[in-house]
């Protein structure tokens, strides 16, 4: 319950209240991969990057076969970015993308991995396919995914086709 009520107060961006709900979650069954991931998200929703990438590896970790693991993984890649680890974005990104090719907030954040490689071609092949599974994607959308700085490039590489 614990979990569930932390995942609730997140959702609607009220981390403060959210993270130590989750982080007793975490505490009272360590091996609760959903609680774990949902609070790794959460301290990525209040740029902690390091609690975020350390406590989504042990999500991952703990259930790595979990068929929803894209959600996962996308925000791991997010705040491997946030900490210019790159290559472990990218390796992350594929991953989420192996797992549901068709979950457009992974496309987004490959385009922006991609985007920071310097592989403006890829990044618009990842924004062309976001844009395909997501057709009514804005600023807000983009936004939620890859946050304000994250945005800006995709955005104007979108705004280029």
């Amino acid at each position: 319950m614990l979990g569930y009520v932390g995942c609730a107060y997140c959702d609607v961006h009220r981390f403060e209240q959210g993270v130590p709900l989750l982080e007793r979650a975490v505490a009272v069954n360590p091996s609760n991969a959903q609680a774990r991931a949902a609070l790794g998200t959460a301290y990525k929703g209040l740029d902690r990057f390091e609690e975020s990438a350390s406590t989504l590896e042990a999500a991952l970790a703990i259930s790595p076969a979990y068929k929803g693991i894209a959600p996962w993984a996308t925000v791991l890649a997010g705040s491997y970015l946030h900490l210019d680890r790159r290559e472990d974005a990218a390796a992350t990104i594929d991953r989420a993308l192996r797992c549901d090719p068709n979950f457009f907030p992974a496309h987004l954040t490959a385009a922006l991995v991609a985007l920071r490689g310097g592989d403006t071609a890829a990044a618009q092949e990842h924004i062309d396919e976001a844009r395909r599974i997501e057709p009514d994607l804005n600023l807000h959308t983009v936004t939620s995914v890859v946050g304000d700085a994250g945005a800006r490039p995709i955005l104007e590489l979108d705004a280029k086709t």
